[in-house]
Protein backbone atom coordinates (compact mmCIF):
# COMPACT_ATOMS: atom_id res chain seq x y z
CA UNK A 1 0.00 0.00 0.00
CA UNK A 2 2.79 2.43 0.77
CA UNK A 3 3.85 2.66 -2.87
CA UNK A 4 0.31 3.75 -3.77
CA UNK A 5 0.52 6.50 -1.15
CA UNK A 6 3.84 7.62 -2.58
CA UNK A 7 2.37 7.76 -6.06
CA UNK A 8 -0.57 9.83 -4.86
CA UNK A 9 1.78 12.15 -2.99
CA UNK A 10 3.41 12.86 -6.35
CA UNK A 11 0.04 13.98 -7.69
CA UNK A 12 -0.56 16.37 -4.80
CA UNK A 13 0.35 19.60 -6.66
CA UNK A 14 -2.11 18.82 -9.45
CA UNK A 15 -4.82 17.77 -7.00
CA UNK A 16 -4.36 21.00 -5.03
CA UNK A 17 -4.92 23.00 -8.23
CA UNK A 18 -8.26 21.20 -8.50
CA UNK A 19 -9.10 21.79 -4.82
CA UNK A 20 -8.93 18.05 -4.06
CA UNK A 21 -7.43 16.20 -1.12
CA UNK A 22 -5.99 12.70 -0.87
CA UNK A 23 -7.70 10.28 1.49
CA UNK A 24 -6.19 6.93 2.43
CA UNK A 25 -8.08 3.97 3.83
CA UNK A 26 -6.54 0.73 4.97
CA UNK A 27 -8.06 -2.41 6.43
CA UNK A 28 -4.72 -3.90 7.46
CA UNK A 29 -4.05 -4.91 11.03
CA UNK A 30 -2.26 -2.59 13.46
CA UNK A 31 0.83 -4.79 13.32
CA UNK A 32 0.88 -4.52 9.52
CA UNK A 33 0.62 -0.73 9.74
CA UNK A 34 3.52 -0.63 12.19
CA UNK A 35 5.64 -2.67 9.76
CA UNK A 36 5.15 -0.35 6.79
CA UNK A 37 4.85 2.93 8.68
CA UNK A 38 8.62 3.43 8.57
CA UNK A 39 8.50 3.05 4.78
CA UNK A 40 6.17 5.96 4.19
Amino acid sequence: MYHQLGYMAGLKPELEKRNCKIVGLSVDSVSDHQKWLKDI
